[in-house]
């Protein structure tokens, strides 16, 4: 997942916009798979890790390379 996909990542106000963003990459994603990823977005953005998230923390940033890898999983990247 590169930089600017995370950005509108960010900026996503739904998980349709999330499914237009996959569109956009030329990948399908369900609703569900949106609604997912708009959430771990937002709460990336809040401060506050689930618990896969927290467990992945080893240090530092580990989890936004796990968060990467996992968008990136769905998108094909």
């Amino acid at each position: 997942m590169n930089e600017e996909m995370l950005k509108k990542l960010q900026e996503a106000k739904s998980a349709e916009d999330v499914v237009a963003l996959a569109k956009e990459y030329g990948k399908e994603i369900t609703l569900e798979q949106a609604k997912e990823i708009f959430d771990r977005v937002k709460t990336v953005a809040t401060g506050e890790l689930p618990d896969d998230m927290l467990d992945a923390v080893a240090g530092g940033t580990a989890w936004i390379d796990e968060t990467k890898e996992w968008f990136g999983s769905l998108f094909g990247k």
